[in-house]
C-alpha cells in the first residue's frame, strides 16, 4: 500500500527524537498500529484547525465549526 507524504509528516530525524519518549505499546489488545503514521495524522489534524483557527473572517468561530462537527461524528449526538 503507498502511502501519501504531507508537508507535516515526520523528518526521519524528528522520528528519530520522538519515538523512543513514547511509551511502549501494550502487549493486550489488538496489535500495535506503526506510531509514526498515527503522529503523522496528529500533526496533519493540528495543522488543519490551526489553519481553520487563524482563515479570514469569512468563515465561523474555528469552536463552533468544531462543536457541530463533533455532534456529527458522535454516534450519541443529539440534535
Amino acid at each position: 500500500m503507498k502511502i501519501a507524504q504531507y508537508d507535516t509528516d515526520l523528518t526521519d530525524a524528528q522520528w528519530a527524537y520522538l519515538q523512543p519518549l513514547l511509551p511502549n505499546p501494550s502487549k493486550r489488545g489488538r496489535p500495535p498500529k506503526d506510531r509514526r503514521r498515527i503522529l503523522d495524522a496528529i500533526l496533519y489534524l493540528d495543522q488543519m484547525w490551526l489553519s481553520l483557527a487563524l482563515s479570514a473572517a469569512d468563515f465561523l468561530k474555528w469552536k463552533t465549526v468544531y462543536h457541530v462537527f463533533r455532534q456529527w461524528i458522535s454516534p450519541r449526538a443529539k440534535s
